[in-house]
């Protein structure tokens, strides 16, 4: 089925109540009801997504960590509602337990802490090129209100596998180079791996 016969068979309004997704990547069903700001029951919302689900506009996992149901727009979905030619919001199966993790840990930290603004390292994506991949970037940065109003802009990296020293360097090099970022919060599974980026 192409795009044009997909439009034709479900309502544009659904459409619309995916936008969370472009921002955030994958969420949980809970948290797309509650960003799409959806005025009628999560009942019919949870039937709305199961239909998107099954004209492939959806895509879920189940998530190993949090027993919880992921969503992504798939790239069908991608282009429906995020019609811009560039596919850096669309699920990838590479990355998708990572970018859960960047989500998860990411709006933990928006409901704990007094954060003004977030961007996820797929906003920062704009060229559609193999080059534009490789450019050293966080996972997401977010600013808070410090010490007499003044904004603390935080960065955000998640590391859940090992990275060759010479990665590392150039991450860490790449951010001495901003001062704009006060601070880079690493998120590690496992102790070892937390200790191998103290040499």
């Amino acid at each position: 089925m192409n795009n044009r016969d997909l439009l034709l068979s479900i309502n544009p309004f659904h459409l619309e109540l995916l936008r969370p997704l472009v921002k955030w990547k994958i969420l949980s069903i809970k948290e797309l009801f509650e960003d799409s700001q959806y005025v009628g029951s999560y009942k019919n919302f949870h039937k709305i997504a199961a239909k998107l689900e099954k004209h492939n506009v959806l895509g879920s996992f189940k998530d190993v960590w949090t027993k919880s149901k992921r969503l992504h727009l798939t790239r069908e979905g991608n282009e429906l509602v995020n019609p811009a030619n560039w596919m850096a919001h669309a699920y990838n199966p590479h990355s998708f337990f990572h970018d859960s993790r960047v989500t998860l840990y990411l709006r933990y930290l928006v409901q704990k802490l007094n954060v003004k603004e977030v961007v996820l390292e797929q906003e920062r994506m704009k060229v559609n090129s193999f080059k534009d991949m490789k450019i050293v970037r966080p996972d997401a940065e977010f600013s808070i209100e410090g010490g007499n109003q003044k904004k603390i802009t935080l960065l955000l990296e998640i590391e859940l596998t090992q990275k060759s020293k010479e990665r590392v360097y150039e991450k860490f090099q790449t951010y001495h180079k901003f001062p704009m970022y006060n601070f880079i919060l690493f998120v590690f599974p496992t102790l070892s791996l937390f200790k191998s980026y103290l040499h």
